[in-house]
């Protein structure tokens, strides 16, 4: 029955064991951030096999980090890298810092999460940045896994030069695919923080633990935006951070606080905009419409008033016309013609007669003026 037992015992301190190693990451013998990295405090911080980052210690959502639906993998993963970011622990017996640490870290969660491979063992579930972004990132997955967990300190920036520089080539396109998806954002970043380790470069045995600068702040959240360069980062993430600080005094808690901004998904920033471009294309076209009901409604008052005085100059002319013609001679010999010849005979007879009274007084008149002048000539010549 002894070795029953010792089975038992065997088998339950392995998986303790495991069970501690789960949330372990890899992390400098004797380094400050070895609480951070190293679940179990009972283990022995200077022994370098107490930490070891395995694919189940690495998270691949935002939300696994930050905000209450967080994990302990991903809280885990979050205050550890927090940490490393401005650790300049070196230990000389193991050959190990921790800037070599912080980026091996980064490698392997990006590589896991968005490449689905972990140097040669393969994701077995489909993630949501590969699903989303495995197209656009395939150009650097060769590069990332490339002796991935090879800890040789001159391999430090290997992946770099790997495959032809690939990963330089392909980062800004993976990087932007991230950034643009909801609960991926954080990915982008650290692709943001592997580019620009890229870019100084410094050699790594001739100063290890050297400082390098990155610009953004890893588990900052904020609404994406589309950058043109892998350089152009919304200016609510650019914060110069060190990976390896001049100060070697820097306590652990002082680099565990992080931004915790709200992430808005790319089909909520689409939306908005294809609302507000919708109420905009209405309020054109309502306004168009009323500009042209109001040219309508102009045109056919101008039309009226034009109408009505072309009618008012059209009966005053008719009225002109008809007084005209009421007292023309033409009309009065025309009505004189349509009397009957009895009525007209008649008519001439009277006017004969009136015409010869009238002839008969103007010769009395005459006469008589005759007398007077005679009678007048006598009295001057008498005188």
């Amino acid at each position: 029955m002894l070795f029953p037992r010792l089975s038992i015992l065997s088998v339950a301190f392995c998986l303790l064991h495991l069970g501690s190693l789960s949330l372990a990451l890899e992390v400098t013998p004797n380094s400050p951030c070895a609480n951070f990295c190293i679940n179990d405090s009972e283990n022995d911080i200077s022994d370098p096999t107490s930490s070891e980052t395995l694919s189940r210690d690495l998270s691949c959502l935002d939300s696994d980090f930050q905000g209450e639906n967080s994990t302990a993998v991903g809280r885990k993963f979050k205050s550890c890298i927090g940490c490393q970011v401005t650790s300049e622990a070196v230990d000389e017996e193991s050959d190990e810092n921790d800037v070599f640490w912080f980026l091996y870290n980064l490698k392997a969660t990006v590589a896991w999460c968005v490449t689905g491979f972990f140097e040669k063992t393969q994701n077995p579930n489909i993630t949501q940045a590969n699903m989303l972004c495995g197209s656009q990132c395939d150009t650097i997955s060769t590069a990332l896994n490339d002796k991935l967990k090879d800890t040789n300190l001159t391999l430090t920036y290997n992946f770099c030069e790997a495959d032809d520089e690939n990963f330089m080539m392909g980062v800004d396109q993976c990087r932007q695919c991230l950034g643009q998806q909801d609960n991926t954002q954080l990915l982008a970043n650290f692709l943001a923080g592997l580019k620009s380790a890229c870019e100084q470069f410094p050699d790594p045995m001739a100063n290890p633990g050297e400082t390098v600068y990155i610009v953004t702040d890893l588990f900052s959240i904020a609404p994406r935006t589309i950058a043109t360069t892998a350089t152009e980062i919304d200016a609510s993430l650019v914060l110069e951070t060190a990976i390896g600080a001049s100060s070697t005094g820097l306590q652990p808690s002082s680099t565990s606080s992080s931004s915790s901004s709200i992430s808005i998904s790319g089909g909520v920033i689409a939306g908005i905009i294809a609302g507000g471009v919708s109420i905009l294309v209405i309020i054109i076209g309502l306004a168009v419409c009323l500009l042209r009901m109001r040219k309508k409604v102009k045109d056919s008052q101008t039309a009226a008033k034009e109408m009505a005085e072309e009618g008012a100059k059209d009966r005053f002319a008719d009225a002109r016309m008809g007084a005209v013609e009421m007292w023309a001679p033409d009309t009065v010999a025309e009505m004189y013609t349509q009397v009957d010849p009895v009525e007209k005979e008649a008519g001439m007879g009277r006017w004969s007669q009136s015409r010869g009274s009238s002839d008969g007084l103007d010769h009395r008149e005459k006469g008589s003026g005759l007398e007077e002048g005679v009678k007048g000539e006598e009295t001057r010549s008498t005188l």
